[in-house]
């Protein structure tokens, strides 16, 4: 007998994974056949959105439907790969109750709280998963206030993404012959506060209770609020992926940056090329294996400027061979745009190395999407 293309269950999962995230349309496919069953449920469950309510008083009954869905059909906890908590959003019976199940897959888990400390009880199980790998913390409050908190996350937590309003390392003080045992590969940091108020924050002694050793991917909101020669001792072998923040005249020392093969600058601000971006480029050497340079211009204004000028000098010079491509990414429709930052880039065009890539996201994901890529 002729098997149709729909016994064919690798093909019945290939076609659920190109359809939409709605519930309703995965829902409907799990009902259609029992082949279709698993693929349909390991796609709703992969990451439920408990938090995606528009009337936040709603996301507690949510959460609890979800709990009681779990536990009427347990088989289902092996589909759940990430979480995303808000603890303004959640009552602490329900917290409890979530941290009593068991992920056995669980790779992502999300956490936005403004007292860490009197969280971490109902959280249970969760940030001990021995299969975690990515952890996301927004923390609106200075990091070092919990930094002595995450000694007890699972220790194959190996991506961290933090947002926090402040960072002050005077704060942090870990307990004697404590050692940091969270090796992370990639890190997104972003200090909300002003850096010209806390300058220099971030350094390798400041990360307790994560090691920078293995880091290969960094991505900073800001330049501002690195002490890079601290950072630098740690990871200067490791880093492959760089993306910085640059807004002023600030510049970072790419020199001791050794396996470095793509950075990636964005602008942040309106006014075009900060100084810092060409300054940033100028610390190229010849001992670098860079193989992509990517400046995302956003929204940017785009005219004449002599910054255009002497960024285009530096990135037609750069002491490498063969030379990276250079990628310009923006946010705005590429009609018109990718025509006039070509006339800015004229030597870079010469050389057949400009790129431009419509790339419509905001500048807060930017980070996230490096490190995704």
């Amino acid at each position: 007998m002729k098997l149709s293309p729909l016994d064919v269950q690798e093909l019945v999962d290939l076609c659920i994974s190109f359809l939409s995230d709605t519930p309703e349309d995965l829902t409907t496919c799990s009902m259609v056949a029992r082949s279709w069953m698993d693929a349909a449920q390991a796609k709703l469950f992969f990451a439920p959105h408990l938090t995606n309510v528009r009337v936040i008083t709603t996301v507690d009954r949510v959460a609890l439907k979800f709990y009681d869905i779990l536990v009427t059909s347990p088989h289902l906890l092996r589909y759940v790969r990430a979480i995303c908590l808000i603890q303004a959003t959640l009552s602490s019976s329900t917290d409890a109750k979530l941290s009593c199940l068991e992920f056995p897959r669980l790779e992502t888990l999300s956490l936005d709280t403004v007292y860490l400390a009197h969280w971490m009880p109902h959280l249970g199980s969760l940030p001990k998963s021995p299969s975690l790998r990515r952890l996301h913390l927004f923390l609106p409050g200075a990091f070092t206030h919990s930094a002595h908190l995450l000694e007890d996350f699972s220790p194959t937590v190996q991506h961290l993404e933090l947002l926090c309003t402040h960072w002050d390392p005077t704060e942090l003080t870990p307990g004697p012959g404590s050692v940091p045992s969270i090796y992370l590969t990639s890190l997104y940091l972003r200090v909300l506060d002003d850096p010209y108020e806390t300058p220099q924050c971030l350094s390798s002694t400041a990360t307790y209770p994560f090691n920078l050793e293995q880091l290969k991917y960094l991505a900073i909101w800001d330049a501002r609020c690195i002490a890079w020669d601290s950072i630098a001792k740690e990871t200067k072998r490791s880093i492959e992926v760089l993306q910085l923040g640059i807004k002023g005249s600030e510049r970072v020392d790419l020199a001791p940056f050794s396996n470095l093969h793509d950075i990636c600058l964005v602008l942040l601000h309106s006014k075009p090329v900060p100084r810092g971006c060409r300054d940033t480029l100028s610390t190229i050497t010849s001992s670098h294996h860079i193989r992509s340079i990517r400046i995302w211009v956003g929204d940017s204004e785009i005219g004449e400027d002599e910054e255009y000028g002497k960024l285009d000098l530096v990135l037609s010079t750069l002491p490498l061979h063969p030379l990276p491509i250079v990628k310009f990414e923006s946010s705005i429709e590429p009609e018109a745009r990718e025509e006039s930052m070509r006339k800015l880039f004229p030597k870079v065009v010469a050389q057949n190395r400009f790129k431009f890539t419509y790339y419509p996201c905001k500048i807060e994901d930017v980070g996230r999407q490096l490190l995704s890529r």
